[in-house]
């Protein structure tokens, strides 16, 4: 293929050969939207109790002007946590972790009490259910990802795209991409069929053009509804006293 052709590929357009075809656009588009969720851009969040890791989460970098990583806001305090890490891979399993960086609480949303989980963890409420999180002092991490931009809706029929790692598979940092659609879109919350299992919370969710519509809250009955935060709900409240960068547009 030519280098023009190749690039057009890498950025999600259509790829043309000489008989002016178009060669599996949507191949082309889910490779782009997961080769540029490396692990430099969504990370494995863990938060600790007394120095033990009590909770796994996802996160992303949603800016690097400053350095800032939306999570879900139920990591604060989830189990009695008090210490949060992001951590940093190199290799293919946990015991090639590079280092871990603690992290420091920027902003959750308002606090609206406590709720025990399904397995019995005491977690708190927050609305919109996000936090934002800085490198600690003395952390030298220079982002290398560029933010993605957010889509101002998803519509029902919406391609869904999850990127994340799984809190069960902790010796095998390999992020997961999962595929489905928006089924149900609402004003405070989305709804979709990609697959999202625990510890998916945090994890980043992308229309079928790579744009941002939301972040994985979780999950709700047997069949998994995975429910999303949605990225116009995200961007009002980081704009919002004690504000910080939005998303990109």
């Amino acid at each position: 293929m030519d280098p023009y052709n190749s690039l057009r590929g890498a950025m999600a357009f259509p790829v043309y050969y000489e008989l002016g075809r178009d060669v599996n656009n949507d191949e082309w588009k889910r490779k782009a939207i997961y080769h540029a969720c490396s692990k430099d851009y969504v990370f494995k969040l863990v938060c600790e109790k007394e120095g033990v890791v009590v909770g796994h989460f996802n996160g992303f970098m949603y800016t690097n002007e400053p350095p800032r990583i939306l999570t879900s806001g139920h990591i604060v305090g989830y189990a009695g946590a008090s210490k949060y890490f992001a951590c940093f891979y190199e290799g293919p399993n946990l015991a090639n972790l590079a280092y871990r960086v603690e992290l420091e609480l920027v902003k959750a949303g308002q606090h609206l009490g406590t709720k025990q989980t399904s397995r019995g963890v005491t977690v708190n409420v927050f609305s919109p259910d996000a936090a934002v999180f800085k490198f600690a002092p003395g952390h030298s991490v220079q982002p290398v990802a560029t933010p993605r931009p957010f889509a101002a809706t998803a519509a029902v029929g919406d391609t869904a795209f999850i990127v994340g790692f799984e809190a069960i598979a902790r010796d095998e940092p390999q992020l997961n991409f999962s595929e489905g659609v928006v089924s149900y879109s609402g004003l405070n919350a989305l709804h979709t069929t990609a697959r999202a299992d625990d510890g998916y919370a945090g994890s980043p969710v992308f229309n079928g053009n790579g744009y941002i519509i939301g972040m994985v809250q979780g999950g709700e009955g047997t069949t998994k509804c995975v429910i999303v935060v949605p990225a116009p709900v995200l961007h009002m409240w980081l704009i919002m006293p004690p504000e910080c960068p939005g998303f990109r547009g």
